[in-house]
């Protein structure tokens, strides 16, 4: 599967459980659980490489990190109706 396409479905997803969310916050989220699947590990370093765009990899595991450590996320809420799907 494209990660693309896994994108996209992860974003539904997120959109069906928070659907008041900032949709910055719905993209990065999807773009998180696309990456952790298609690169198997939970390393941002990892993640990154596998998510699509032009910036440097480092850029990306920084947004990643940065997204991970905001306070008005709960990754944990957000993750858990995702991998229980």
């Amino acid at each position: 599967m494209a990660i693309t396409r896994l994108y996209h479905t992860c974003k539904d997803k997120v959109l069906q459980i928070r659907p008041q969310e900032r949709i910055t916050r719905i993209r990065m989220m999807a773009w998180l659980v696309a990456g952790l699947f298609m690169s198997s590990s939970i390393h941002l370093s990892h993640i990154a490489r596998k998510l699509p765009g032009e910036s440097k990899n480092v850029s990306k595991a920084k947004a990643l990190s940065r997204f991970l450590n905001n306070h008005h996320v709960r990754v944990r809420d957000w993750y858990e109706p995702i991998a229980e799907a």
